[in-house]
């Protein structure tokens, strides 16, 4: 049997047409090259045009700030309301969703101690702000499956602050110690929710290549999430996520990770 064409981006970066992957075309590096630690075609287009530009951006646009969101450049017929600027009441929504709805991050599991995480989540997105946008995206992507004839809202809601989310992490983004570790590690792992969800409830034209495609994502995350984990263990087993790490560890054993890849690096 034939199998089905895979519809590529001609505006993706070139690591992800290489990989005969779906690219995001987030800028300035594609969603998935910055979650699995690859050099992104983007960034350094980006670098490339960046003299050229400034000088005609300050004409057209001299009182604005020198730099445009991801949000404006990737997300057509946006909304009025901007989601860069201060909170409002669609915000409002999304969050008040986030905080009472006790399963929106147990992918259907039984999770006792899910208040206490979700705790820390909210203290460290204060701190962080690319991990706010993506609770507040997720809890839209949720929000898009609770209320189906509202569905393309929320969707539009949950790739706008998701965008941004991307954006704020790239602009912030600098070498993993004890004051970033936590916030990087939920901001991957929320971000891992919301690509698994996106490929569960992908229902396009394409069929089961485009459920493939956006499966592969997730898993290509969820393997920068492992990395992230492995790299940074000796800082998070001393932070608040300890008692969770710890009963990970005790079913997953990912210190044995951390305890390999550290002595690699000492030969």
């Amino acid at each position: 049997m034939l199998r089905r064409s895979h519809k590529k981006s001609k505006k993706g970066c070139l690591q992800c047409k290489r990989r005969h992957v779906k690219c995001d075309e987030g800028r300035p590096a594609c969603l998935l090259c910055t979650m699995t630690g690859r050099d992104c075609s983007f960034t350094s287009d980006e670098q490339t045009s960046s003299a050229s530009d400034k000088s005609s951006r300050e004409k057209l646009f001299p009182s604005s700030t020198s730099t445009t969101s991801a949000t404006e450049v990737t997300t057509p017929n946006s909304h009025d309301t901007s989601f860069d600027k201060a909170v409002n009441m669609e915000h409002m929504e999304l969050f008040v969703h986030l905080v009472t709805t006790r399963d929106l991050f147990s992918l259907g599991d039984n999770v006792d101690d899910y208040q206490s995480t979700f705790d820390i989540c909210l203290k460290e997105s204060v701190k962080a702000h690319y991990l706010l946008h993506q609770m507040l995206a997720f809890s839209a992507r949720h929000l898009a499956s609770v209320h189906p004839d509202r569905a393309s809202h929320y969707l539009e809601q949950a790739v706008s602050l998701q965008t941004r989310a991307v954006s704020l992490f790239n602009e912030t983004r600098r070498e993993v110690d004890s004051s970033n570790c936590v916030a990087i590690l939920l901001f991957s792992v929320t971000l891992g929710h919301h690509l698994l969800a996106d490929a569960l409830m992908y229902r396009g034209p394409d069929g089961l290549d485009g459920f493939l495609a956006q499966y592969v994502r997730c898993v290509d995350l969820n393997r920068g999430i492992y990395n992230v984990v492995v790299s940074a263990w000796h800082l998070l087993a001393d932070s608040e996520l300890e008692a969770v790490l710890s009963w990970i560890d005790s079913r997953f054993d990912i210190s044995h990770g951390w305890r390999k890849a550290s002595m690699s690096a000492c030969y």
